[in-house]
């Protein structure tokens, strides 16, 4: 895929999240050379325990402000979470063929918007997840992490791949190999500072 034709990205909004520590039988040769998983999904990398019992989240189950984000974290255990932001690519693979999405077709329209403009542009770019997508719903499994391919695909020390146009061709490889119930979409990650 030339980077011309790559899709534009949408920014989703900030979680919380604590990244996970790989334990020694999740890669028992340390193959895949990852030090802290910071996957969307929440299988590994985790939100605070209550999150969700703040119920100011957007449409993407995320934060529109990092003051909302930051707000989940537990009083007594806020060294133990990262401030992360995440950005959706508009394209995904359904039925053998590339589609091309509108930022509204990504969630429900029954939660806040999504927050306006590009996201936050002083921040650290770890990667780009390849995650389930539940056409309307939450994002959910990050097959990179939950299903352990990060032992037969590339990925870098956070369990992301290092480009969008490789998360891509992820989706129609995850989508054609049925590695969770799809689709996928390739959604860029980044670590912000909270202060």
């Amino acid at each position: 895929m030339r980077s011309d034709d790559l899709p534009r990205l949408v920014f989703l909004g900030y979680q919380v999240k604590m990244p996970w520590t790989p334990a020694p039988e999740w890669d028992p040769d340390k193959k895949t050379g990852v030090v802290d998983v910071c996957s969307v999904s929440d299988c590994l990398a985790k939100r605070p325990p209550e999150w969700i019992q703040h119920w100011t989240h957007n449409r993407a189950w995320s934060y529109s402000t990092r003051e909302a984000a930051l707000e989940t974290i537990p009083a007594d255990d806020g060294d133990k979470y990262n401030l992360f932001a995440y950005w959706a690519a508009l394209r995904t693979f359904i039925d053998g063929a590339w589609r091309d999405l509108r930022a509204d077709d990504l969630f429900g329209a029954d939660l806040p918007d999504l927050p306006a403009g590009p996201g936050p542009t002083h921040c650290d770019v770890l990667g780009f997840d390849v995650v389930c997508w539940d056409m309307g719903q939450d994002l959910t499994h990050s097959p990179l992490s939950c299903n352990l391919l990060a032992r037969e695909v590339r990925v870098n020390r956070y369990c992301l791949v290092d480009d969008l146009a490789e998360a891509l061709r992820l989706v129609a490889a995850f989508t054609n190999e049925n590695c969770e119930p799809g689709p996928y979409l390739a959604v860029r990650v980044a670590r912000v500072a909270r202060g």
